[in-house]
């Protein structure tokens, strides 16, 4: 039997009891007259059976309301759990002992475990190591107050990236024991944001605050608007160097008087002009303050301009809206005419300089060969296939120079020679030999007082290293000879032996070419070898 009530009120339950059970007698009353022909039951026994068949009904009645009370408790229950497990936030159980004993399914999302990973364990194993101090100390007063409270934390989630969530706690008490509720949310991204503005804001704050002074109180009253207005334009007035506003379309808004002064008109004649028409002057808007510029980042490296003989250095802030539109664009221009006549003034004292260096060098060189007639000219010819050959290895421009000067005076620690042996016709003694090898150390004592840009001085030391370390004064090896000094090395040989001296005579090309090529990789650098080969086949001669 099936019955629905609308009450489940004990009174109202028993009385529709009592009216379907009187409506149930009354039928079997009528079926029972026609076939007994009018028996009655004793009155008792009839009253008793009324007793039970009440009872009955109303024990069927209570059963049904019990199914549909327990139909709508699972019903509830099943919807308490999808709301808990895929609530918006994460939400945990802790005990005294802080073990986590109940856990959502975005709680195990946000951590990156699963359920099984988070039950009967201690939440400080996902806490971070800096913040495990804080967490405890927050764990130990949530367990002594009723009243909800909240941190926010770094947890080390399943893929070892860290994540700020934020712990809103409340304690209560399950089965007489002290628990801890807790609802998780993910702020990193909020945390992320914040400190990006945070940072934006820094970079931009002084530079914004004198520009939007007025613009913060629009709605006040006309004094305020004023005065403000005046503070700014006060700001602009107090920089030395010309500034103006403009709009979107290029007209000037604000103007310092130093950029009316510049102009040639009153400041007020300057506002609502195109600026490209007024100072600097132009056939049209300039390419580096175009639409696309002014939505850009701020010009912060400058843009050199001209205006007749002025140079300036014009630094470019665009001011953007809400809307991350640009609407302003402000122009600093700085006047570096000055400096840039400075530099030319430096560049060409420089040169001067140079060239000073150059005849100083020319110098040397001379003194060298007036004490050696008969290797007069010698360290010119080194020089000149030197420069041939560190072209030909495609060297730049400032190498070759101090390759040609190295070169021309690689000897000059000869002048600690006696004359009489430079100049001695015949054969020379070992003694004598000796004295000529002290050279390159006599020329770096000489040289290395002086604070030339290239190495000079390591030219003289090392043009009689070899490759293979066979040279001299220490026997250096490869990439221990500087570069400039293998070059020299090749180039000295190929001339001593091109030219004619009193101890040998002068040697053919062919001949030469066949020594350096012989010991390309032994004593000389493969790499100069193969461009002395080069430019003498070229046609280079000394």
């Amino acid at each position: 039997m099936t019955v629905s009530n609308k009450s489940d009120h004990p009174d109202s339950l028993r009385a529709a009891a009592e009216a379907l059970c009187a409506k149930e007698e009354v039928g079997r009353a009528k079926h029972s007259d026609a076939q007994s022909g009018g028996d009655e039951q004793p009155r008792p026994v009839k009253a008793l059976l009324h007793s039970l068949q009440v009872h009955q009904i109303e024990l069927e009645m209570q059963n049904d309301t019990l199914r549909r009370k327990q139909l709508e408790l699972e019903t509830s229950r099943n919807r308490y759990v999808d709301l808990y497990d895929f609530a918006p936030v994460g939400y945990l159980t802790l005990n005294s002992k802080e073990l986590i004993s109940d856990v959502n399914l975005t709680a195990t999302k946000l951590l990156g475990v699963t359920r099984k990973q988070l039950l009967k364990r201690r939440l400080a194993a996902f806490v971070a190591t800096e913040h495990l101090g804080r967490w405890h100390r927050y764990f130990m007063r949530a367990l002594q107050h009723v009243e909800p409270s909240n941190i926010e934390l770094v947890f080390q989630h399943g893929d070892s990236s860290a994540h700020y969530i934020r712990l809103d706690c409340r304690s209560m008490e399950t089965e007489g024991e002290p628990t801890v509720r807790i609802a998780l949310t993910d702020i990193s991204e909020q945390k992320q944001l914040q400190e990006a503005l945070k940072q934006r804001v820094d970079e931009v704050e002084k530079s914004r605050q004198s520009m939007l002074f007025m613009l913060e109180d629009l709605n006040a009253s006309k004094d305020q608007i004023e005065r403000g207005k005046k503070e700014w334009e006060a700001t602009f007035d107090a920089v030395k160097h010309p500034i103006f506003l403009h709009d979107s379309e290029g007209k000037i808004v604000r103007a310092n008087r130093v950029y009316a002064k510049k102009a040639g008109m009153p400041l007020a004649q300057c506002i609502g002009r195109l600026f490209w028409k007024v100072f600097p002057k132009t056939e049209s808007r300039p390419e580096y303050c175009n639409p696309d510029a002014m939505s850009s980042v701020p010009v912060a490296e400058g843009v050199e301009i001209t205006d007749g003989d002025l140079c300036y250095m014009v630094y470019m802030h665009p001011i953007f809206d809400e809307n991350n539109v640009s609407q302003f664009s402000i122009h600093v221009m700085e006047d570096i005419t000055r400096r840039k006549l400075n530099s030319h003034e430096l560049k060409r004292r420089s040169m001067l300089l140079s060239a000073s260096l150059q005849g100083a060098i020319q110098a040397l060189s001379n003194a060298v060969e007036i004490r050696d007639p008969y290797t007069a000219g010698h360290q010119k010819g080194v020089s000149k296939l030197a420069v041939a050959l560190a072209r030909q290895m495609h060297l730049d421009a400032d190498r070759i120079c101090g390759i040609e000067l190295g070169a021309l005076i690689h000897d000059i620690g000869k002048v600690a020679i006696p004359a009489e042996i430079l100049c001695k016709p015949g054969k020379l003694s070992s003694l004598e030999c000796r004295l000529i090898k002290e050279h390159p150390e006599v020329g770096i004592g000489i040289l290395k007082v002086i604070d030339f840009p290239w190495p000079v001085a390591e030219i003289a030391h090392q043009h009689h290293e070899r490759l293979d370390g066979s040279g001299y004064p220490q026997g250096l090896k490869a990439e221990a000879i500087c570069l400039e000094a293998r070059i020299v090395a090749v180039a000295d040989v190929v001339e001593a032996m091109l030219s004619h001296r009193p101890y040998h005579d002068a040697l053919s090309l062919e001949a030469v070419m066949d020594e350096i090529s012989r010991n390309s990789g032994k004593l000389y650098d493969p790499a100069v070898a193969g461009a002395c080969l080069a430019v003498f086949a070229g046609g280079f001669q000394l």
